[in-house]
């Protein structure tokens, strides 16, 4: 399965919220596989980056998901989703303050920052 544009920059939760136990591991687990290919190939592409760092964070690995959000706002520092998975990432590690930052910055970043996106 090829993994294009239109699939990048979506929540792990998003992608894997109709699922549970050995069902999720297994998706989710094919999931980062197919990104970190992605990845191989494109390794700045930020969407990818993005996603696989949802992934990696719903997966409990905090530092490497914090790590690819960096690295996505890195390579695109317009990339609100990025600061967005960013601000997760704070989230899952109690610093409020630093997540809430991040939120801030992905909604200053948005085109439309006026429509309302769950993450």
């Amino acid at each position: 399965m090829a993994i294009g544009m239109k699939g990048a920059g979506l929540t792990a939760s998003v992608l894997f919220g109709g699922y549970d136990g050995d069902d999720k591991n297994d998706i989710m687990d094919r999931a980062e596989a197919q990104f970190r290919e992605a990845l191989r190939r494109d390794p700045h592409h930020a969407g990818f980056l993005t996603t696989l760092a949802d992934i990696i964070l719903e997966k409990g690995n905090v530092v490497e998901a914090g790590m690819l959000c960096r690295r996505a706002i890195y390579f695109e520092p317009t990339n609100y989703v990025g600061f967005a998975s960013l601000g997760h990432v704070y989230k899952a590690m109690d610093d409020l303050t630093a997540a809430i930052h991040c939120y801030e910055k992905s909604i200053t970043l948005r085109e439309h920052p006026d429509v309302i996106t769950i993450w």
